[in-house]
């Protein structure tokens, strides 16, 4: 009987890791497929985007780099706890991997900016392609900084995981730090955008029904639907972020390392990062519900001619 009961776990945990490796396999095809298309037709039409569009490429491009990194770092965990790859390796990886979650936050905010300046004060205060270059850059350079500290405490540690070891230093400014500029702050500033421009699309609304333009009334629509696909991108980021962020706090506070059951780290890392993985995919899925016309454009670059 004990026999058979050791059988069953252990065919309990070879199902549920097959079951992992199949998430990760198709939240991995669905962000490389889904952001790749998007990169390949902004490129393809670079010179008719518009900012919007510029900068739903930035994200896209941010997204796939997260997707890659992701996959290469968590798939091997799904089978051990251990860290299979070299040092250097650990710290370029992670670092890539945070830097490109930074990179695609703020493009969501600088996005939502975007659309802010276009809805309420019109097209005449938008960006023009210098300013929107510059933020661009400026925001890639923050993301990628705002790791170095990262990148330099994270180690390869004796029990063979890739981890932070901060020797005397306290990880818990730098992590709630992090916490603050890239997640609450973006949530708060954002829903506080989102909510006037909900309030001024429904007034612009009303006006252009009492006024019977039909020019007005069709642009309105237009900026609902983009900003309704906005929240739902800031939403779902949101909510497949957190957990990985609870885990973080948690890791510092106490110490992943210390634990010494590994089905508890395993737990956690599965827990921080298969929603965590799946938000560098959901993105491409929004953008074809609401219609988005990359979704209607996306065949042009295969066409000849």
């Amino acid at each position: 009987i004990k026999i058979q009961m050791k059988l069953v776990k252990v065919m309990e945990k070879k199902t549920s890791k097959i079951a992992i490796l199949f998430y990760y396999s198709l939240v991995c095809f669905i962000a490389l497929i889904g952001n790749g298309l998007v990169i390949g037709y902004g490129l393809y039409n670079r010179k008719k985007l518009s900012s919007f569009r510029y900068l739903i490429l930035g994200l896209a491009i941010s997204d796939i780099v997260f997707a890659i990194t992701q996959t290469i770092m968590s798939v091997h965990q799904i089978w051990t706890c251990y860290w299979l790859f070299s040092k250097y390796t650990c710290k370029f990886l992670r670092a890539i991997n945070h830097a490109s979650v930074n990179i695609s936050v703020g493009f969501i905010v600088i996005i939502a900016l975007d659309r802010y300046i276009c809805i309420v004060y019109s097209f005449s205060l938008a960006w023009n392609q210098t300013k929107l270059l510059l933020v661009a850059l400026m925001n890639v350079l923050t993301g990628l900084l705002l790791v170095v500290p990262q990148a330099i405490f994270l180690h390869v540690s004796k029990f063979n995981t890739c981890s932070e070891e901060w020797s005397n230093s306290n990880p818990t400014v730098y992590s709630y730090s992090l916490l603050i500029i890239y997640y609450i702050i973006p949530i708060l500033l954002l829903s506080f955008l989102y909510y006037i421009m909900i309030v001024w699309l429904k007034k612009a609304f009303l006006k252009s029904k009492v006024l019977n333009n039909e020019q007005l009334k069709s642009r309105v629509k237009k900026n609902r639907r983009t900003l309704t696909m906005l929240i739902l991108i800031l939403a779902s980021f949101a909510i497949l972020v957190l957990p990985s962020r609870v885990v973080w706090i948690v890791s510092d506070h106490y110490g992943l390392n210390k634990i010494k059951n590994k089905n508890i780290i395993r737990f956690l890392i599965t827990f921080s990062e298969v929603p965590d993985g799946f938000h560098a995919s959901v993105n491409p899925i929004i953008y074809t519900i609401h219609g988005f016309k990359f979704k209607s454009q996306i065949q042009k670059p295969a066409k000849p001619g």
